[in-house]
């Protein structure tokens, strides 16, 4: 089952920017995605479509999907 893990960031323009990670480590935890996220705000080399910085963690999750094929 694939693994997207999703860094959620507060934007400049009150809004929300996601950078997901395809296939993470199963091993990863919250503390290190904080580091990484925190470095990337740091750094400001992201902004959004409509010009935006990101500004503040919102949040860290992870998706795992499941792939059914349907009967016809």
């Amino acid at each position: 089952m694939p693994t997207v893990l999703n860094l959620t960031f507060k934007t400049s323009d009150a809004k929300l920017a996601i950078i997901r990670i395809n296939a993470p480590r199963a091993d990863a935890t919250r503390a290190e995605a904080e580091v990484v996220m925190q470095e990337v705000i740091a750094q400001d080399v992201f902004e959004t479509g409509s010009g935006a910085r990101l500004i503040e963690i919102d949040s860290i999750s992870t998706v795992t999907t499941t792939k059914s094929e349907l009967l016809v």
